[in-house]
């Protein structure tokens, strides 16, 4: 098999594993928070950052416990700021929940 070759069979399975990733983003059961976090580590970058994405959509606040201790694991700092980064913001108060607040 040539580099092309390779390469697009790398893409194709890259899309398939962020398609399969983002269904699992619409699941509320532990495991499949789980299979997100495992891929915050996954050895391709384009899977790592697609992954902290997904996460971030979900608005899954279930996640910073697993994504704090990635960033432990993790050597890259712009990953590790990537990701403390996406702990802030879910973090942040939804709309819904600045709505209950202020009928109070």
């Amino acid at each position: 098999m040539d580099d092309e070759a390779r390469e697009e069979q790398r893409e194709a399975f890259v899309a398939a594993r962020i398609a399969e990733l983002r269904d699992l983003s619409t699941k509320t059961d532990g495991p499949s928070l789980e299979t997100l976090l495992s891929e915050v580590r996954n050895p391709d970058s384009e899977i790592r950052l697609a992954t902290l994405d997904i996460i971030g959509q979900s608005g899954n606040r279930a996640a910073i416990p697993g994504l704090l201790d990635a960033v432990a694991l993790l050597e890259n700092e712009a990953e590790k700021k990537a990701i403390v980064e996406m702990v802030e913001f879910l973090k942040l108060p939804t709309l819904t929940e600045l709505l209950d607040s202020g009928k109070k």
